[in-house]
């Protein structure tokens, strides 16, 4: 069993969180996915993805002056997790990738025991 000895976990999300799916812009990153964990097909795609920097910058903190256990998750599977963390470079800051979970079991709703969304809106 992996036991986090830190009772301070943020958990960010991939998509529209730490990469914005809005090509529009200018400054991209390419993010492959190797596994087609998005479409669930067969061969490899490459995707033109915004790094939002606001964000990055929040987890970035987060890790080096609060300390916090940083994990990385994805409806996309733990491999897109993974590879968005390495594509934009925060190996360093991240303790752990995973798939986002698809329920949770509690004796709360986890409004109760969660506390606030701390979501930072995309600069355009």
């Amino acid at each position: 069993m992996k036991v986090i000895q830190n009772n301070k976990c943020i958990f960010f999300d991939c998509d529209d969180t730490l990469v914005m799916w809005d090509n529009k812009y200018k400054q991209y990153c390419e993010v492959t996915d190797k596994w087609n964990t998005k479409l669930f097909t067969c061969y490899e795609m490459t995707y033109d993805l915004v790094p939002h920097e606001t964000q990055i910058k929040y987890l970035k903190d987060s890790k080096t002056k609060n300390k916090n256990t940083i994990i990385v998750w994805s409806a996309g599977g733990w491999e897109w997790a993974q590879e968005v963390v390495r594509t934009l470079g925060l190996e360093e800051y991240v303790d752990a990738v995973m798939a986002k979970p698809v329920s949770y079991v509690d004796d709360l709703h986890c409004s109760e025991w969660m506390g606030v969304l701390h979501y930072k809106e995309f600069k355009k």
